[in-house]
């Protein structure tokens, strides 16, 4: 209650993150088509806007455990590629996606393949400016077994919800720079404040409270770790972006 309470007066009427992307993906949600949730994890983040007019389809690298809807599921393909046709989707959206994107050229190129003209991609992923960033890469370069631990330990996160961390398109200008050579265009990126990382220690979340609300006072942003993404596919883009980028090889499904 104490942590909650020094939060919510240093950051008064600090929106949920959360719900922030929930709100961007019902913003430019389609009556009828087709949404995707690239990472889709259980495959539930979504499954509230399916109807008899909307697909709602997930993909993975691999199928969780504990999986729903799995007749709207499909593995991705090798490197990555998504099993779908070239413009098939209205909507592609990514929670806690892009963190753990190991060639941002390439997860661009599949966004914008499987994107119809005018469609959108919206995220929710963390800041690569945060210190909190920094944490994760040292965690990361532990051996494998310990990280896996530790995460266990801290956050009771099972191994097959562990992923390797890279953070190479967690910036605006990382972002800006993986859509280069694509119809993808960046549109809005909003910060939000959370110092759910350590959520396993009241006194550390505390102290992790008042170091944001200083590093904003420094640097507006530096403080907030969390980012919903809007990128938008040019209406009159070419549709292809190996018309646009020949000599950039996208794995087909």
């Amino acid at each position: 209650m104490a942590t909650r309470w020094l939060f919510d007066r240093l950051f008064p009427n600090e929106p949920q993150q959360r719900i922030a992307f929930h709100q961007e993906i019902q913003a430019r949600l389609p009556g009828a088509g087709r949404v995707l949730d690239l990472g889709c994890g259980k495959n539930v983040e979504l499954e509230s806007y399916r109807t008899e007019q909307l697909e709602v389809w997930g993909v993975d690298v691999r199928q969780h455990p504990d999986m729903r809807h799995e007749d709207w599921f499909r593995p991705l393909g090798a490197s990555g590629a998504i099993p779908f046709p070239d413009q098939h989707f209205d909507l592609v959206a990514a929670c806690w996606v892009l963190e753990h994107v190991a060639d941002p050229q390439l997860f661009m190129a599949e966004v914008d393949r499987v994107l119809r003209q005018g469609g959108a991609l919206i995220a929710l992923t963390i800041s690569g400016s945060h210190y909190v960033t920094w944490i994760t890469r040292g965690i990361g370069r532990l051996p494998d077994v310990v990280s896996r631990d530790l995460v266990k330990r801290l956050y009771d996160r099972e191994p097959h919800d562990h992923f390797p961390i890279y953070y190479r398109m967690n910036t605006a200008r990382r972002l800006a720079a993986a859509a280069t050579l694509t119809s993808l265009h960046v549109v809005r990126i909003k910060r939000f404040a959370d110092q759910g990382y350590f959520r396993f220690s009241k006194l550390i979340r505390s102290i992790a409270t008042v170091a944001d609300w200083c590093l904003e006072q420094l640097v507006p942003g530096c403080g907030r770790i969390y980012l919903t993404v809007v990128c938008e596919k040019d209406s009159s883009a070419v549709s292809s972006i190996a018309e646009r980028a020949p000599g950039l090889s996208i794995p087909r499904p």
